[in-house]
């Protein structure tokens, strides 16, 4: 949808005092972003990586996704935010859930940032990606 689209179905649902769009955010000011928000919801019903809640995960923030493709291989229930599905009461209980408890909210954020470091870096896949080239490409000489 182009903006304009966009902010006449907002205007014609009756939501535009309850609804923020931010402009495009460099990567500086996108992870600052992130790092103020509570929680990230992905209310999908489908999708690939989701590179987004990878994100946000990385920036300390909670992942709530619905049962939706990708980020069901990064999202844990209750150790760096909440696999659910597409239900709006169910996302709402969660997203209460981790903003009502800043001790665990805390805790979802601190697992989030630890398994994108061991899981999601260059460097915790690097071996696993030139592995993958010198399959593909056999006598290949790659240093590293």
């Amino acid at each position: 949808l182009d903006s304009q689209k966009l902010l006449r179905k907002i205007k014609n649902l009756g939501i535009e005092k309850n609804v923020i769009l931010f402009p495009f955010m460099d990567k500086e000011k996108l992870a600052i972003f992130l790092q103020k928000l509570d929680v990230y919801v992905i209310p999908s019903f489908q999708e690939g990586l989701c590179i987004a809640g990878m994100e946000a995960m990385a920036c300390g923030c909670p992942v709530i996704t619905t049962k939706c493709g990708g980020p069901e291989d990064y999202v844990f229930s209750e150790f760096n935010g909440y696999v659910v599905n597409y239900d709006s009461k169910e996302i709402s209980k969660k997203i209460i859930n981790i903003c009502s408890d800043r001790d665990f909210r805390n805790k979802l954020s601190k697992n989030g940032i630890k398994w994108i470091n061991e899981n999601a870096t260059y460097e915790s896949n690097k071996e696993l990606f030139l592995e993958q080239i010198l399959f593909t490409f056999p006598g290949l000489d790659i240093k590293y």
